[in-house]
């Protein structure tokens, strides 16, 4: 049996880079998108927090990317936009951005 080597597990250095976790936050978006489980005017309010998150990140300011996550987080779970997501869209992407935010 081949051993499967251990995951890090120093709670001090981050796992996966905000980098990735964003990239594959976007993409994750991007896929409900097509699939028509995000749709409407949250569209465009997910994309822009997720771009200015980006913006922030290639300036180095890690704490303002941070911000914007947490902003497309309030979009993401506003009452009003509810209608424009799929339960499971929803959970799928809170999930990996509070997974990005906690890093």
């Amino acid at each position: 049996a081949s051993e499967v080597p251990e995951k890090p597990t120093d709670p001090e250095g981050p796992i996966e880079s905000i980098e990735s976790l964003l990239s594959e936050l976007s993409v994750t978006l991007e896929e409900y998108i097509d699939s028509k489980e995000v749709s409407g005017a949250l569209v465009n309010q997910l994309r822009n927090s997720l771009k200015q998150a980006k913006h922030h990140l290639n300036k180095g300011s890690d704490g303002k990317a941070v911000q914007f996550v947490e902003k497309f987080l309030k979009h993401l779970n506003n009452k009003p936009m509810q209608k424009f997501i799929t339960t499971l869209a929803k959970e799928d992407l809170n999930t990996k951005a509070n997974h990005l935010i906690n890093q």
